[in-house]
């Protein structure tokens, strides 16, 4: 609803969605493993009575950040992938690496092994 209350104009600067006004940034989405946010080209000007607002980096000067946080359901689906490959990723191989030795990819699976018949 921020964005689309105001007269912005929409373009990719740095590979994210970032919106202008007047060709003068204003906000740009950023997307990270722990959270996504809204950064504030200028949020050092905005009132921020709850606290939301937070400083990037140490050395930001105007800009702030509104974080979103993931559902922790994430964190518990990527412990239980690592879980299932822990034996392959300590014998050196990857997630993605084939096991079988029917790819034709090597090293990597490309699904050969789901053409065997298991009767």
């Amino acid at each position: 609803m921020i964005v689309l209350e105001f007269p912005l104009t929409e373009d990719l600067k740095w590979g994210k969605p970032c919106y202008s006004y007047k060709n003068t940034n204003i906000i740009i989405i950023h997307a990270f493993k722990e959270y996504c946010g809204l950064m504030f080209f200028k949020g050092s000007l905005l009132k921020n009575v709850k606290g939301l607002l937070v400083k990037p980096g140490e050395n930001t000067q105007g800009g702030r950040l509104l974080k979103f946080f993931t559902a922790a359901k994430q964190s518990e689906t990527r412990i239980s992938r690592i879980e299932k490959y822990k034996k392959q990723i300590l014998s050196g191989k990857g997630m993605n690496d084939c096991t079988c030795g029917l790819s034709q990819k090597m090293p990597y699976c490309d699904g050969s092994h789901k053409l065997l018949k298991t009767n």
